[in-house]
């Protein structure tokens, strides 16, 4: 006959079993959402090789999680080889006229309602987090309209990690002032220090002429 401790140890072994599992279904799948988006005119104050670039902020991801692949540029000229190295690594490039005056505000707004696209399409939550890696500094107010602080802000405040990267000279302490709020969400990344890892070469500069 089964004793009574048997029993006991059967209930307690059966009883853990259901707990694991619920705890698994609760908190073990978790999956994350990346989703890239380049201010090309920001970060491109010196001539970068896009695939060490793209090889850069994508190289501790997995690539099945990235979702998005954005960079926004200027044109003229539409046909720069710049937007077609950038497609030839799977970015989506959306282009943008410069106003009479030489600014950008046209390619600041779309890229902008492409992060909040982004975000209302996209909720972070605990089993499914979002990531959004932004590759500019720029803290422009945008004559009041929307910006980029303004978009990095929202993603924060809708539960988002944010990984932003910026050359030091044309990064806004707006960011520094955003991430002082949100210490555990948000990175800043400068490319500064691995300057030499990303532009071109003397040899590479001949053999792309």
């Amino acid at each position: 006959m089964v004793s009574s401790i048997e029993l006991l140890v059967v209930a307690v072994i059966i009883l853990i079993s259901v707990i694991l599992y619920y705890f698994q279904k609760l908190y073990g799948s978790t999956s994350t959402d990346v989703h890239i988006v380049v201010d090309n005119s920001n970060i491109f104050i010196v001539r970068l090789n896009v695939d060490k670039l793209a090889d850069l902020i994508e190289s501790k991801k997995i690539s099945r999680h990235i979702q998005t692949r954005i960079v926004g540029g200027s044109e003229p000229p539409k046909n720069a080889r710049v937007w077609k190295e950038w497609e030839n690594r799977g970015y989506t490039v959306l282009l943008g006229e410069r106003t009479f005056s030489n600014k950008e505000e046209f390619l600041d707004d779309m890229l902008h309602s492409q992060v909040f696209r982004l975000i209302l399409s996209h909720p972070s939550k605990r089993t499914r987090r979002q990531v959004l890696v932004l590759l500019s500094g720029d803290g422009n107010s945008n004559y009041g309209r929307t910006s980029f602080p303004e978009t990095v802000r929202t993603a924060l405040q809708h539960s988002w990690n944010v990984e932003l990267w910026s050359w030091k000279n044309s990064f806004s302490k707006k960011f520094s002032q955003i991430q002082n709020d949100y210490p555990s969400q948000m990175t800043i990344n400068y490319f500064d220090s691995i300057r030499n890892e990303l532009t071109f070469t003397e040899s590479t500069k001949k053999k792309a002429t």
